[in-house]
């Protein structure tokens, strides 16, 4: 009896998940071509030509001074379903719709179960996360890997496995490879480690410390040349 209220518990929310994200999807594939790419998403799709190797990828994305981590994503769509400015925003649209998903599995394991399923209709229909999964640019790239990162801060306070941290680490590092701004976020998790969580402190600056590390190796091309236009 337990079992079967357990698998029908589940169902359900197997099936929550599913509207979530197909609400989510209809509301950001409407109008999805209401124009042409304009200059950035010019910049993105040029960059993120399947034609090109690796390093022609790398060059191109160093001479225009982006981190290129969301670059090789649509790289590897378009690989697969082909080379377009259809494609490019379709992409988009795909990680703006896991978005409010990733919100409500975050919400509901780690702050409430109340109101879990108003606060995922309220970010379904965010104008600005709407528009956001419309663009062939970095922010919405940025959002969703951010959440994840957040999700597996808190999954490391409750259980301390391999899986978490490196998950944990993993999305640092992107975040970070996509937005300067995650700088933000690891800082505010230093901060509530500081605060909340003091018998994890040592572990957690580990943590950061593998996600700098990281971060500087896979960008110090990028972060170089930052340097040598500042200084000079």
């Amino acid at each position: 009896m337990k079992n079967i209220l357990l698998n029908k518990k589940n169902n359900i929310t197997y099936l929550i998940f599913i509207f979530i994200f197909i609400l989510s999807f209809v509301f950001r594939y409407h109008d999805l071509m209401r124009g042409s790419l304009f200059m950035d998403e010019m910049d993105t799709f040029f960059i993120s030509d399947p034609n090109l190797s690796f390093y022609e990828t790398f060059k191109r994305n160093l001479k225009i001074d982006q981190y290129n981590f969301y670059q090789y994503l649509y790289k590897y769509f378009f690989l697969v379903f082909g080379y377009n400015d259809f494609n490019a925003r379709l992409f988009t649209c795909i990680i703006g719709s896991i978005v409010p998903l990733a919100t409500y599995i975050l919400y509901r394991n780690h702050i409430s179960n109340n109101n879990d399923f108003l606060l995922a209709i309220l970010v379904i229909l965010n104008i600005f996360l709407i528009d956001y999964s419309q663009e062939v640019r970095a922010p919405i790239f940025y959002c969703l890997f951010s959440i994840i990162n957040i999700y597996y801060f808190f999954n490391i306070f409750k259980n301390k496995n391999f899986i978490n941290i490196f998950f944990y680490i993993i999305s640092g590092v992107i975040s970070l490879t996509i937005m300067n701004f995650s700088i933000i976020l690891i800082f505010s998790q230093f901060i509530f480690v500081i605060f909340y969580k003091r018998k994890v402190f040592t572990n957690f600056i580990f943590y950061i410390s593998l996600i700098a590390i990281f971060f500087l190796t896979l960008n110090f091309p990028h972060i170089q040349k930052q340097f040598l236009l500042i200084t000079n």
